[in-house]
């Protein structure tokens, strides 16, 4: 939403208003206040003396010069008589004492009734009863949890004209002096608290969504409990305040039980939470999860750079193969597998022979208990034909267990990566440390690289230094800091080979909840842009060809659609109106570039007739990648009429790619011929 200046000027006033009033209310705010009625009296003393001075005045033919003008004040209060100046006589003087008895016995009850109206003010603006009506481009919280200080934080550094509105349950006091605590003082004097349960109706409408920029509908419940079918009805009363706005209102919506995630992420609600009675769209939703936040951003798209990709060396023409241990499948454990399963997927597999399959392994004592459930959820995973699901109803500290994990730390086949995901911090690092030493450095396993220089070294500029030649890596979680960094070492030191005095060289912690959402990650520009291009009618036959071209002329054909969708516009609108489940399937499609891109990069050092092999090989690897996404989903392939239906979770190309009809075929090609192309036009188009 652009501001006029007049409505910034609005915003600064009102916050700017409660801050100086914080002010005079503080250390010395008796004081102060004492000090402005005593000025406000001396003020109206002034006055009447003035208007006796205009009386005198009038009285003796008007004002003269300075001269006359004294001897008017004088005669006023009586002080002399020059001359024979007609004027009031007798009660100036009564007067003027009398005011000064007045203003010495009311100055202490006009200074309690303005300390008092200036304490309520203040009272109602830190207890949140403080309702503000000229608010215009302000963004909402809704709820407060481990995110709003991460949201607060990104929002107003980015915006600086920006003002957020927090609505909440929990004690406005106590949650002013933690955002206080958390914010730097000229963002958290941007943060107006309101005391208020949005399943109220009326306290919702006071947020002014009509003129707000975005919104956040958080989880209160701690630690992780779910507020879903709440936050549904909630949003009802959202898509009813802003049912007046002429664009959407975005609402980022935080689901933090996992299984009711997946479930939205499955079944689409009704548009009837979105729709207002014109039948106009009023919400863009978006919702979020804390542990598939922290899966993508491991491995996907928009993954963090202090972390390796699952296929931390390149696999293209090699016979190596990606493995995924999992400790613990609670809920992170659980978003770490799906995520893997939508993403594992390198052109190194055969299909004929099942050849260099991605491996996941998860190891859990509870997992006879969990078993049903789960596959009650996902009925179909065992139709992925290129990733293997091991489940080990063991804990990863048992004897077999680590007998297995130091067998496959040792496989030079295996790119092996490990993650612990107990909640509780100490158990989950305790388990990281005592895995077999094979997981960590051994000395025996070095490599040496001539030429380097060691830094701080008195052994000569030639030095050979060690680089750990181990292709373990482990994930660690830990979610309420990051010192457990101390037992590892700083990426400078790996990268420099100072691993001698560091015994655990390839851990990583993650699942930290002041990283656990990054602004980016609920970015749909290139899923948006996916859907734009696959769902655009006017433009399937020319994008269909694109393959079949030159790079020059692939080029060139990407660049058209995109200014075609510059000037009209209609691909967000499409967007809007697709179902829950086909945004989710454009959104893990775009989690996939960065590996298609990272590839094709690569393959541009090879050998024409390589380049070519493994270009023609990754089609399959996308379709392959959006059979498994699939299925995840619920979908599954069965002989019925037409190529799909969606009631029944049911399409026809949930097959091999050499059994695709060419039309299929096609859209798998274009995906990775268009990949950096089309994320590079669409971060372009929305800006």
């Amino acid at each position: 939403m652009k501001l006029t200046e007049e409505q910034k000027q609005q915003n600064r006033r009102q916050i700017e208003r409660i801050n100086n009033w914080k002010e005079l209310s503080g250390k010395n705010g008796f004081w102060l206040t004492a000090a402005l009625a005593f000025l406000l009296l001396v003020i109206l003393f002034a006055f009447f003396w003035l208007m006796d001075v205009i009386i005198i005045a009038c009285k003796n033919g008007g004002l003269g010069g300075l001269h006359d003008f004294w001897n008017y004040l004088f005669a006023a209060l009586k002080i002399s008589s020059p001359g024979d100046l007609e004027g009031p006589r007798g009660w100036n003087i009564a007067a003027f004492l009398f005011f000064g008895i007045f203003a010495t016995l009311l100055t202490p009850f006009l200074t309690a009734a303005i300390t008092n109206s200036v304490t309520k003010y203040i009272d109602d603006a830190k207890a949140g009863r403080k309702v503000y009506k000229n608010l215009y481009g302000h963004y909402v919280l809704i709820g407060y949890n481990h995110y709003a200080t991460q949201i607060l934080s990104q929002i107003l550094s980015s915006e600086n004209e920006s003002y957020a509105i927090l609505m909440t349950t929990q004690n406005p006091i106590k949650l002013r002096e933690l955002i206080e605590n958390e914010l730097e003082n000229e963002y958290s004097k941007r943060v107006i608290i309101y005391a208020g349960d949005a399943i109220q109706k009326e306290k919702v409408d006071n947020l002014r969504l009509l003129y707000a920029e975005k919104l956040y509908l958080l989880d209160e419940s701690e630690p992780h409990g779910s507020q879903y079918s709440r936050n549904l009805s909630v949003l009802k009363n959202i898509a009813d305040a802003v049912a007046e706005r002429t664009e959407p209102l975005e609402v980022y919506m935080q689901v933090n039980n996992f299984k009711a995630y997946n479930l939205m992420q499955r079944v689409d609600i009704p548009n009837d939470f979105f729709i207002n009675p014109q039948g106009k769209v009023v919400i863009d939703l978006r919702p979020f999860n804390f542990y598939e936040n922290w899966a993508r951003l491991l491995w996907s798209f928009h993954k963090l750079p202090q972390y390796d990709t699952l296929d931390f060396e390149p696999l293209e023409g090699t016979d190596k193969h990606v493995h995924l241990v999992i400790s613990s499948f609670n809920s992170m454990g659980r978003a770490l597998l799906l995520e893997a399963l939508r993403l594992c997927h390198y052109p190194n597999f055969e299909e004929a022979r099942g050849k260099n399959k991605t491996i996941i392994t998860i190891f859990d004592s509870r997992w006879e208990e969990m078993k049903d459930a789960f596959y009650a959820q996902y009925p179909n995973l065992n139709d992925i034909i290129d990733v293997s699901i091991d489940f080990h109803s063991i804990d990863i500290n048992s004897s077999s267990a680590r007998e297995l994990i130091t067998q496959w730390a040792n496989e030079e086949k295996e790119l092996l990566t490990i993650a612990i995901c107990d909640k509780d911090p100490d158990t989950a690092m305790t388990k990281a440390l005592n895995l077999p030493e094979a997981v960590f450095y051994q000395k025996d396993k070095f490599k040496y690289i001539e030429g380097e220089i060691l830094p701080n070294s008195d052994k000569g500029e030639h030095e050979k230094l060690p680089m750990n030649e181990s292709r373990v890596r482990v994930l660690v979680r830990q979610e309420q800091d990051e010192a457990s960094n101390i037992f590892m070492p700083s990426k400078s030191m790996i990268n420099y080979g100072i691993i001698e005095n560091a015994s655990y060289p390839h851990i990583r912690i993650f699942g930290m909840f002041k990283n656990g959402l990054d602004m980016k990650q609920l970015d749909d520009k290139i899923a948006i842009c996916i859907n734009g291009i696959y769902a655009d009618e006017s433009l399937k036959g020319e994008y269909y060809t694109i393959f079949h071209m030159s790079e020059t002329e692939c080029v060139d054909s990407i660049k058209k659609i995109f200014s075609l969708e510059t000037q009209d516009h209609h691909w967000l609108d499409l967007w809007r109106s697709l179902p829950e489940n086909m945004k989710w399937s454009n959104r893990f499609q775009a989690d996939m570039y960065e590996t298609y891109i990272a590839i094709m990069s690569r393959i541009q050092k090879k050998s024409i007739k390589e380049y070519d092999d493994i270009r023609k090989k990754l089609p399959e690897v996308e379709h392959l990648r959006w059979c498994a996404e699939r299925i995840v989903a619920g979908w599954h392939q069965k002989d019925s009429d037409g190529m799909r239906v969606n009631e029944r979770r049911i399409h026809k190309a949930i097959i091999s790619y050499k059994d695709l009809n060419d039309e299929e075929k096609v859209k798998d090609y274009n995906v990775i011929a268009t990949a950096k192309l089309l994320s590079d036009e669409a971060q372009k188009l929305f800006n």
